[in-house]
This record gives C-alpha cells, sequence and structure tokens, in this order.
C-alpha cells in the first residue's frame, strides 16, 4: 500500500495555533521549560536554520489505526488530531508514517515488518488491546516504543505505554473525594467485563481503611442487570450492620470493621454481603473495643455511595429500572468519565452525581481548534493523538525524543488532557477533576491539581 508521508512545511503554517503547551524536565535545568504555546513563521526559521534536514535526521513516528473499515471515524479523528500537533508545534524533522491496521490483529502483525524496515522507533497506536498484544514481541525485539491509545493496563510495559485513561485512578481519585466529604459506605453495580473488575477491585483498595464495601455486583445483560440493581438497593435501604454483627460491631471502627471483613472479602471476591457476618464468630474479632469512637448508628446517620462504573447506554437502563426518589437523598451516586455523557443530564436520577473526567477546559478550546480546521467535532479520545505528538515535539526540541529519563519525567506534562506522566511500567498518570451534575449541566466541585505532588500508587 502506498503511504503518504505528511512533513511540516514552514510555507503552509496558515493555522490558527492552539494555545495548549507541553511542560518538560530537563535534567540539566532546575526549572521546568514551556514549549511557546504559539510558535510563529519566523520563530520557527529562526530555531531549525541550524538543523541539518536528512534522512538520518528524520524523526519518524508511525500512527497505527483502522483508517478504513467499521472504525474508520475514529481513525481519521486520531490522524487528524495528530496532524494538527504537528502542524501546531512546527518542527520539521517529525515525519507520520500512516498505517492501516483495519483493527486487524493479523494486519497489524505484517505492517511491523515495514514499521521497523524504515527504521520507526515511535509508534502512536494502535486502538485496541487485541492488537496491541499482537506486536508486543516485535516491539520488544526491536526496542520501539509504542504510545497505545487502548486504557487495558494489562498491556502495558516492555517499551508499550497505554494513554487511555485508566478506570482504576480514577476511581482512586473517586473514593478519595468521596471520603474526605464523610462518605463511609460503598455499593456497585459493574459490567462484567475487564473495566468493571478493574474498578470494584480499586473501589476495595481505595476504600481501605476509609469506608466499607457493602455490596457490590456485576452484569453482562439487562436481565443481570435488573437483577444486581435490585440487590444493591436492598442491601443499601438496610443497615449496614445486622442483628448477628450488632453486638460485635457496635463499638468498633471503621478501620477495624474492615480489617476483619477481609474474612468475608477473601471467601467472596465478587461480592462483600453482610448477611454473611455469621461467618465471623466473635472469637476470631481481635480488637480493643473504643468506647468514644463507635460505629454504630441509626441507619439514616450512615453516608452511603452508589458507583455506577459503565456507559452512558447502561446508566440509561439502570434508570428505567428504578425511581429516581430511590436515589435522591438516599446516597450519593458516583460514576467515572463514562458518566460524563450530556444526554443524561437532565435525567433527575443522576441530579448531584459525582463522577471524574479530565479538565474540560483546555479540551473545549481544543475541539473549537479541531471544528476551525476540518469543520467538524472529533471523537473525545483524539485529544491523546494530539497531546503524544505535542510531547514528542517537546523532546525533540531538546534533541531527546529516544531519551527514556527525559519521557518519564517525574514531573510530567501538560496538555489538552491535562496534566500527566509516563511510568516506568506503562502506565500514564493523569490528574483528573471531580464534576457534579446539577440542574442539567456538570460543574467542576474539585479541580484537578496542577502538578504531581507524590507518585499515584494503583495496584
Amino acid at each position: 500500500m502506498k503511504k503518504i508521508i505528511y512533513k511540516i512545511s514552514l510555507t503552509i503554517l496558515t493555522i490558527i495555533l492552539f494555545t495548549t503547551s507541553c511542560v518538560i524536565e530537563p535534567q540539566q535545568k532546575e526549572e521546568l521549560v514551556i514549549l511557546p504555546p504559539r510558535i510563529h513563521k519566523q520563530e520557527i526559521i529562526s530555531f531549525f536554520a541550524d538543523l541539518p534536514f536528512d534522512s538520518e535526521s528524520e524523526i519518524k513516528i508511525a500512527l497505527m489505526l483502522p483508517l478504513t473499515g467499521k472504525h474508520e471515524k475514529l481513525g481519521q479523528d486520531l490522524y487528524k488530531a495528530a496532524q494538527l500537533a504537528l502542524f501546531d508545534h512546527g518542527d520539521p524533522r517529525i515525519v507520520i508514517y500512516p498505517y492501516d491496521t483495519e483493527a486487524s490483529e493479523f494486519k497489524s502483525i505484517s505492517l511491523m515488518d515495514e514499521i521497523i524496515e524504515n527504521k520507526v522507533k515511535i509508534i502512536i497506536g494502535p486502538i485496541f488491546s487485541k492488537n496491541v498484544k499482537s506486536i508486543k514481541p516485535l516491539v520488544k525485539a526491536n526496542n520501539i516504543k509504542v504510545f497505545t491509545f487502548s486504557n487495558n493496563t494489562d498491556v502495558a510495559g516492555d517499551g508499550i505505554y497505554v494513554l487511555g485513561v485508566d478506570v482504576k485512578q480514577q476511581i482512586s481519585r473517586l473514593v478519595d473525594y468521596a471520603t474526605d466529604n464523610g462518605y463511609e459506605y460503598f455499593s456497585a453495580i459493574a459490567p462484567a467485563n475487564h473495566y468493571g473488575s478493574d474498578a470494584v477491585k480499586q473501589l476495595r483498595i481505595s476504600a481501605k481503611d476509609k469506608a466499607m464495601i457493602l455490596k457490590s455486583e456485576f452484569y453482562n445483560s439487562d436481565n443481570s442487570l435488573k437483577r444486581s440493581v435490585r440487590k444493591v438497593l436492598k442491601s443499601m435501604q438496610e443497615s449496614p450492620v445486622n442483628e448477628k454483627g450488632l453486638e460485635v460491631f457496635k463499638e468498633l471502627t471503621i478501620s477495624e470493621i474492615n480489617r476483619n471483613l477481609q474474612l468475608v472479602a477473601d471467601t467472596n471476591k465478587d461480592e462483600v454481603i453482610y448477611d454473611d457476618l455469621e461467618l465471623l464468630e466473635p472469637e476470631n474479632l481481635k480488637v480493643e473495643r473504643l468506647e468514644d469512637e463507635h460505629i454504630y448508628r441509626d441507619i439514616h446517620d450512615y453516608k452511603r455511595a452508589l458507583l455506577l462504573a459503565d456507559s452512558a447506554r447502561n446508566l440509561e437502563t439502570i434508570s428505567n429500572m428504578v425511581s429516581a426518589d430511590d436515589f435522591i437523598g438516599e446516597f450519593k451516586l458516583l460514576g467515572t468519565s463514562l458518566m460524563g455523557n450530556k444526554d443524561i443530564y437532565s435525567n433527575k436520577l443522576f441530579e448531584d452525581a459525582w463522577f471524574t473526567d479530565l479538565p474540560h477546559e483546555n479540551i473545549i478550546n481544543y475541539e473549537h481548534h479541531f471544528m476551525t480546521t476540518y469543520n467538524y467535532v472529533p471523537e473525545d479520545i483524539s485529544v491523546f493523538a494530539y497531546d503524544m505528538v505535542s510531547v514528542i515535539s517537546a523532546l525533540a526540541s531538546y534533541n531527546e525524543v529516544y531519551n527514556v529519563s527525559y519521557l518519564e519525567s517525574k514531573i510530567g506534562f501538560s496538555g489538552v488532557s491535562g496534566v500527566f506522566r509516563f511510568n516506568n511500567n506503562g502506565i500514564v498518570e493523569r490528574l483528573f477533576e471531580i464534576y457534579e451534575i446539577r440542574d442539567g449541566i456538570k460543574n467542576t466541585v474539585d479541580p484537578a491539581q496542577f502538578q504531581f505532588k507524590e507518585p499515584i500508587t494503583i495496584n
């Protein structure tokens, strides 16, 4: 297949330049160096005047995307976003080679021969984790860096970085905010897939020593979803401490209860049901009673939250199964970025719900910039293509494109999608905002930090 090679040209730099910059911490400098948000033609000529432009100085990027077939629209959006970043940041050494994966593992593997022969050391893409897995041995053997749009962290490592939003980081952020606001009891409804499993697992990890998990339910169809909703609603309308557990738990702190209930969690990894408290005999509960700090209260004193870790479609399905009156005032609804869909904002069920997502201020500007250039609004995921080309441009300005220590700078980068950094395990850490749905719109209730204060530990 004949390739079209896109290279920045000083004579066609007429696109209105986007105002977001990338931040990088070169090891030899103590302060951040910020890439200028607007690069004008004369500045580009001056900056690159003494650089050699030949095949040896080219910074080659293979863009592995489904440019035809079922996922063509998504692939084209990512492709155009990468081009836009290339035009905006203006390094003439950077060359993009598009490769059409057709979303096929076999096609992805076959394309690797040409990528390797062309001596490309940077791949942006593929989108789907199955395609990433198929090329992983070849990537590792040829020391190629891959930046995939997948959010499946299982494929991370050995030179592969996952750009997609990691649900575990979102849940960690969400639980921290909820517990800081007094929520002590959590339940969860999640799909029976990798995403749902990761969400519930991280909920348990993040809640440890800070809150209790009353019940978690997984579903794989509308029928099982309906059963899951009924079970969780029933558990949340009951006291977290049943009659058999009353005498045992009435004077224990949350932390102590959590440690002792680990026995229940270990026997049933899919759900922790407090009807099973009889499994815990009093003689097994070796704790010190604290008379001045006990957990037993009237049921209406408990601040409870329900995590709905799913797409807008299934959130709508849930809303059709129950009355909003069953939810509102009884417990707080929580969600991930999947809840950030305008179609559900006007639904009474989600009034006052909290969810995590990327900071949207820069994304709105980016979408306007894309719209001005291509006459339509792209898929949300396209911001990662824009940011990734911007990162490579920032590294190129220090002639450190292939230096892993620069890529994995602890301070990270600030781009369209907010602040992020690349870990040596291949997971991209991001700083999230907390949004609240109210009166049909979303509002920021807890802004994302402007920089990383300490490493984020996601198990």
